[in-house]
């Protein structure tokens, strides 16, 4: 069963990010995105990351989209005219991702033992993976910086937006 919701979960996470990158609405391609986002926390619920699958839906699902969205409506950019004229670019990425998908598989794993005891590297996780402590630790110690990195990033972003959305300063 947990191979038939990985699979279907992929393939969700996979339509998402193509839609993000064939849509010409800017809304309909954010909307896509949360749809993609979902689907990759349930490949985090599949690994037992509980706190990383909900931290996923509440901060990028969440907060992240509604910060685009956001942007987006400041910005304006629901002009009709607005047209990708490379749709096909999104076809191409996906046929290349499942085709190095196949083949990574192909090299890496037996099939047998990929169905009955799934991947070697999450059977080797230890006990307090994806728990709220150790998620804690790693942001606060080993990745402070980029977290910090992160949210001015964030800030700057919206600061832009709120200066070139402006007609007069």
């Amino acid at each position: 069963m947990d191979v038939f919701v990985f699979y279907a979960a992929a393939a969700i996470t996979l339509l998402g990010a193509s839609m993000v990158l064939v849509l010409a609405n800017p809304l309909r391609a954010a909307m896509a995105l949360i749809l993609s986002l979902g689907a990759l926390s349930v490949i985090y619920v599949l690994l037992h990351a509980q706190f990383v699958a909900v931290m996923q839906l509440l901060v990028y699902a969440g907060a992240i989209i509604v910060l685009f969205v956001f942007v987006i409506m400041l910005l304006n950019l629901e002009d009709p005219k607005t047209r990708r004229s490379w749709p096909w670019v999104a076809g191409v990425f996906t046929i290349i991702g499942g085709l190095s998908y196949g083949l990574a598989r192909g090299l890496m794993v037996d099939d047998n033992q990929f169905i009955t005891s799934g991947p070697p590297h999450v059977n080797a996780l230890s006990k307090d993976y994806g728990t709220v402590e150790q998620v804690g630790r790693e942001i606060m110690t080993t990745f402070v910086l980029p977290f910090e990195m992160l949210s001015v990033l964030l800030l700057v972003a919206v600061v832009g937006a709120v200066v070139i959305s402006k007609k007069r300063l």
